[in-house]
This record gives structure tokens, C-alpha cells and sequence, in this order.
């Protein structure tokens, strides 16, 4: 293989290590929202007591939710406005398509086809898309919580390796506090099957986490019998 075919390979390989999470047994990962959200709770395999994940979202939000266990637990926890959070990604869909097109198809068409101009090409396309997200998030940093710094660095991150900004919009919902009634972010953002298959998620995680954490068994119940209780 020439050295242009293994790019669109080293571009996937980047991508996969910047989308990797390692989560607590505890933590999960809401992703999208609707009829086509899901939510992740990992590998089944262990890396140091946690579980390698792949949200993989170009341009659906994502959310890390955990469950809380600790017997001072019992009190509500506010949910953030997750739809007004979804509404600033909205001017990332476009951009955020056009640099997946641009990696995992027009990329890999280049490198077969050999040509340094068609390469270069599709080079630039990649970086006008990267200026253009780098754009957007100056604009709406404020609706995103971006401070300066948060701003800087993920701008930096984004130019300096590109096939990471096709991380950008699950960093930009990771970056957030997990929220920590898993079950009310599940309600608010997912809806028919999606919503029925989260829930049974939600399920067996805490069944799992029954055999694990028998100090939580009373809170573990608690919990097991509000998601019983809600309505689907």
C-alpha cells in the first residue's frame, strides 16, 4: 500500500482514540435525542474497573448521566435545559456532515485514486470546514458555556489534529457536568422505542450494579422502584 492509502486509516485510528471514554459502572452516555437517541453504557470489558465507549456522534448531543448512590441521594437533582444546549449545536450539523463526507468518503476516494492535487484538495476542504466550526464556536460560545479558555482549547485541539474535530459536538455535551438522575435525562430527551430501549438499559445497569455495590442495595432498590413507577 503507498503512503497515501494508509491516511484515511491513521484519520480513523486518531478518531476512534479521541472518541474513546472509560466510564464508571455507575456512568452512561445519552446520545441524540428523539425516536433515534440511545443510551451507552459500555464494553462489557474492563479497563481498570471501567468500560471503554464509543458515543460516535457527528452531530447528535450527547450527555454523560451518572447514578448517585450515596444515601443523601434521595433529593431530586435539577436537570440542565438540555433542548436549549441542543438548539446551539444546530449551526454545527451542516459543517459537522461536510467533515464526515470529507474524511470517510472523499479521503479514502483520493488515496485510491493516487492523485497529490486530488489529495490537497480534499485537504483544504477538510481545514475550510475546521475554520468555519472554529467560527461557530467563537459565535456561540456564550449558549455553550465556553469560557475563553474552554474556547481556546478546544479550537487549538481541532486545528492542530483534524480528524479530532469529528469529535467536536460529542466534546462539546462530554465537557458539561454529568448529570445525575440518569432516568429524568432519559425522559427528556428520548421518546417512543428509543425511550422504552433506554429504559431498559437504565434497568440493567442497576441490576448489575445490585451484584457490585451491595452497600447501595437500599438505594439501589429505591431506585429500581421509581423506574418501575415512571410511566414509559
Amino acid at each position: 500500500m503507498e503512503a497515501a492509502g494508509w491516511l484515511p486509516i491513521g484519520a480513523l485510528g486518531l478518531y476512534l482514540y479521541d472518541s474513546a471514554l472509560l466510564l464508571y459502572d455507575t456512568e452512561a452516555i445519552v446520545v441524540g435525542h428523539g425516536t433515534a437517541g440511545r443510551v451507552a453504557r459500555g464494553s462489557d470489558l474492563l479497563l481498570g474497573g471501567r468500560r471503554p465507549c464509543f458515543p460516535a456522534s457527528l452531530t447528535s448531543p450527547v450527555a454523560r448521566v451518572h447514578w448517585d448512590l450515596s444515601a443523601a441521594a434521595a433529593e431530586p437533582v435539577p436537570v440542565p435545559d438540555l433542548a436549549r444546549f441542543d438548539r446551539a449545536l444546530r449551526p454545527f450539523r451542516i459543517p459537522m456532515h461536510a467533515l464526515g463526507f470529507a474524511f470517510f468518503a472523499l479521503l479514502p476516494a483520493a488515496s485510491l485514486a493516487g492523485g497529490p492535487w486530488l489529495l490537497l484538495g480534499v485537504f483544504a476542504l477538510i481545514y475550510a470546514t475546521i475554520a468555519w466550526l472554529v467560527v461557530l464556536l467563537a459565535r456561540q460560545r456564550t449558549a455553550l458555556g465556553l469560557d475563553p479558555k474552554a474556547l481556546r482549547a478546544l479550537s487549538i485541539d481541532i486545528v492542530l489534529c483534524a480528524p479530532f474535530a469529528l469529535n467536536l459536538v460529542a466534546k462539546l455535551g462530554l465537557r458539561r457536568p454529568s448529570i445525575g438522575d440518569p432516568l429524568a435525562v432519559v425522559h427528556a430527551t428520548l421518546v417512543g422505542p428509543a425511550l422504552a430501549r433506554g429504559r431498559t438499559t437504565l434497568r440493567q445497569q442497576l441490576e448489575a450494579l445490585k451484584l457490585t455495590r451491595p452497600d447501595a442495595a437500599e438505594r439501589l432498590a429505591a431506585l429500581l422502584g421509581s423506574l418501575a413507577a415512571e410511566p414509559t
